[in-house]
């Protein structure tokens, strides 16, 4: 019997900006680079966006590339430690492409991504390009400041001036200039000797921008998730529309089970008892020859018809079998119960049966309990080498409880792949799930519930 592996491997959990700000060396870890690659990919994202509404075209294309950047951006809020986050798309239902670009223009999900392309272009536009050249050009400033002083210049600071920032030369030419009446001060001179100031300096500002451009990447991306995030309502439409589209499947698989146990019952199955009847005159025509005659060869023909007789016997009890096992006509006539009645006393092994719930059910329900029943059963007599099994029917709180238990050895795991999968799927089709206990050794068992309403 097929076992359901409840350990999962963990992958390994990605911090987000936020917590990696949060440590003490966090300058010295891959975050500020993180932060910086973020933002100068919102920078080129801006770029793009300011290129593409520039035309009537590229305003009209828009909705349809945030769809594109949604994807991008779901992708990027993964791998920073943001979490998953659902794709509200919903599949669209028809074939025509001019319907299809309509259908998207009126999701609730392609406005959101249009939402948070407008915000990745703003914070690109603000923190990418203002902030960017603010740090560079104060890098800029340092390293030429300390090359300045390096080589032995003098530098003075007007402390009243935003820019007031002059070479020696200029500061005494300044002062001779209408008395210096060009020069605010206060004033901090500062000689070739204290060249190290700078280098001082651009390090503190590092620190200061790799906390900045963590703050302003990691806002951004607490903002997109929450302009990306689906709503409950809309999160419901999704379940609600794929829970539809998984019981067509079912019910199309049904209806083609069906289909085949026509075809074999009515076709098939005809054609087999009308050749029963030909070989059965062929017999009667082959022993009256046989007595008739008296010759060796026509015993040897009597004798082939009767074997002939006896294979397709046994060829009509193996699709009886066949066709029993698609749906069993005592299920549709009678009920789950007279079904599972009739599959206790076929079974090789001893079979239990309680049933505690009514006697008819709702046809869906009564088909994937009997499908539940027959694919457990089946697994059991090829795995689990079991002596026998119980089965247990009961309703509880609107559910219906299926429970089977077998003395096998056990140890059953759906990584083999021997058919629970497809009794599980059918299960969560119905809204129901299983539950499976299968230690070594035994004993196996194997619960199902299937909501009624």
């Amino acid at each position: 019997m097929t076992n359901i592996s409840h350990t999962q491997r963990k992958e390994p959990s990605v911090r987000s900006l936020w917590r990696r700000m949060a440590s003490p060396f966090y300058v010295f870890s891959a975050g500020p680079w993180i932060a910086l690659a973020t933002l100068l990919a919102q920078s080129v994202i801006s770029g793009v966006v300011f290129t593409l509404t520039a035309s009537l075209i590229g305003i009209v294309l828009l909705p349809f590339a945030a769809i594109g950047f949604g994807l991008y951006e779901r992708w990027r809020l993964k791998v920073s430690g943001y979490g998953q986050i659902r794709d509200g798309h919903v599949s669209y239902p028809g074939e025509n492409f001019f319907d299809g670009l309509l259908f998207r223009l009126k999701e609730v999900a392609t406005w959101r991504e249009v939402g948070s392309l407008a915000l990745t272009t703003v914070w690109g536009l603000i923190a990418g390009w203002f902030f960017l050249f603010v740090e560079l050009g104060f890098l800029a400033v340092c390293v030429s400041l300390t090359y300045y002083t390096g080589i032995g210049n003098r530098l003075y600071i007007d402390w009243g001036q935003i820019f007031g920032l002059y070479s020696e030369q200029d500061f005494q030419r300044l002062q001779a200039t209408n008395g210096g009446e060009q020069l605010s001060g206060p004033f901090t001179e500062i000689a070739p000797e204290l060249w190290w100031v700078f280098p001082i300096a651009m390090v503190i500002g590092l620190v200061i921008f790799a906390y900045l451009n963590g703050l302003l990447a990691a806002a951004g991306a607490s903002l997109s998730k929450l302009i990306l995030s689906p709503r409950p309502e809309e999160q419901q439409k999704q379940l609600a529309q794929l829970a539809a589209s998984r019981t067509k499947i079912v019910d199309a698989f049904e209806s083609e089970r069906r289909r085949i146990e026509r075809n074999l019952h009515d076709g098939v199955q005809q054609e087999l008892v009308n050749l029963n009847l030909r070989l059965g005159l062929a017999e009667m025509e082959a022993k009256g020859l046989a007595d008739s005659i008296q010759d060796e060869r026509a015993s040897r023909l009597f004798e082939h018809v009767i074997e002939a007789r006896a294979q397709l016997a046994h060829a009509q009890n193996t699709l009886r079998d066949t066709v029993r096992g698609i749906y069993p006509p005592v299920l549709e006539d009678y009920g789950l119960k007279a079904a599972l009645e009739e599959l206790a006393r076929h079974t090789l092994i001893p079979v239990h049966l309680t049933y505690d719930a009514p006697e008819r059910l709702p046809q869906q329900i009564e088909r994937a309990a009997y499908y539940t029943v027959t694919e457990a059963v089946t697994n059991t007599l090829k795995y689990a080498q079991a002596q026998r099994i119980s089965i247990t029917v009961a309703v509880v709180e609107n559910l219906l409880v299926l429970s089977l238990e077998d003395d096998g050895i056990g140890g059953a795991n759906l990584d083999g792949g021997t058919g629970l999968a497809g009794l599980v799927e059918r299960a969560a089709a119905l809204g129901g799930h299983a539950q499976l206990d299968s230690p070594q050794g035994g004993p196996t068992r194997l619960t199902v519930s299937l909501p009624l309403a």
